[in-house]
């Protein structure tokens, strides 16, 4: 079985139990009619399944091919509330980097000004 490559670039082993969740979250953002039937999940974790077992896969690619599957099955707004809980985690994500990064320069604990100029003292 192939592996997911996740952000920083581990690889871990694939869950498709992960995706399930994630489809299943996304449900309860929509209507009963635009929901995803638990055929039509099981349908899009397989497909992920087979070409995971293939290749190794990164979560923007899981989460591109469960897109994918729910505008095949013409679940528009379902994928449309998928999107957007993945660019809200997406923007949660870029905040806390901003925030690491900030807090290091307070802490002068950043690696960048620290290499900067060796014949600099980052402290004073």
């Amino acid at each position: 079985m192939g592996q997911v490559i996740k952000r920083d670039g581990c690889y871990v082993k694939y869950e498709p139990s992960k995706i399930n969740v994630a489809i299943q979250k996304a449900n309860r953002d929509v209507r009963d009619s635009e929901q995803a039937s638990e055929v039509i999940i099981k349908k899009i974790v397989d497909a992920i399944t087979k070409r995971i077992a293939v290749n190794n896969l990164s979560v923007e690619e899981i989460q591109d091919l469960v897109e994918e599957g729910l505008m095949k099955n013409h679940l528009y707004v379902l994928a449309k509330a998928y999107i957007v809980f993945r660019y809200k985690r997406a923007m949660l994500r870029k905040s806390n980097d901003t925030d690491d990064c900030i807090l290091q320069l307070i802490r002068n604990d950043s690696k960048h000004l620290r290499e900067e100029n060796s014949n600099k003292n980052t402290v004073l």
